[in-house]
């Protein structure tokens, strides 16, 4: 009897975990993939919660990806590089969007395309509103509304839509380590501000 109660406990215990697992995940909000956010190289800076942010100028200078990516890296980036530089700026450039993913740290990670030559690439990306660090910044409205207007951007197939965008947003030099799409400078847009489609 004994050897009967363990074998059909131990599986409605596996089968009472499983739906527990279940309805924490249907919980969890579409991209929310990692809430306690463990974000790094340069994370107040990405987030624009720095110091350095209340001098930022949120005039857009309209450009290019092509441009971007030609403007020297003249300081060496380390994990607390304060802001310096272009990324005082504020950039809003045309161009499509190769491909994304959802970082580890739960930002948009996009791959943004140069409308004149698919071939020059760099980073774009949008911050995590749920990380408790990016809540504290105060251009946290335009993050969730920059995510959620990508999100409409995105097919069926999780592609996204190979329209012309206008990506606004501040410019950041990046350490590179193999990003997916960057830039030879490691310029990026980071973050994003606003996104559109024509």
């Amino acid at each position: 009897m004994k050897y009967l109660k363990i074998k059909y406990t131990v599986p409605l215990l596996l089968a009472s975990g499983c739906i527990c697992f279940f309805v924490i995940s249907c919980l969890k909000k579409p991209d929310e993939k990692n809430p306690a956010c463990v974000g790094k190289d340069r994370w107040d800076v990405k987030t624009l919660t720095d110091i350095g942010e209340l001098n930022i100028n949120y005039t857009p200078i309209y450009t290019s990806v092509k441009e971007l990516i030609n403007i020297p890296l003249t300081n060496t980036i380390n994990d607390n590089t304060p802001r310096f530089g272009i990324e005082f700026n504020t950039y809003s450039i045309k161009c499509r969007i190769r491909e994304y993913k959802l970082s580890d740290d739960g930002d948009y990670h996009l791959v943004l395309e140069d409308i004149q030559n698919s071939s020059v690439t760099m980073v774009g990306e949008i911050p995590d509103e749920y990380c408790a660090s990016v809540q504290q910044s105060k251009h946290l409205s335009s993050f969730v509304k920059a995510r959620t207007d990508f999100k409409q951007s995105l097919l069926s197939t999780a592609q996204v839509d190979t329209s012309v965008y206008t990506i606004t947003g501040v410019a950041f030099y990046d350490k590179i380590h193999g990003q997916l799409g960057a830039a030879p400078n490691a310029i990026e847009i980071h973050p994003i501000l606003s996104i559109s489609k024509k």
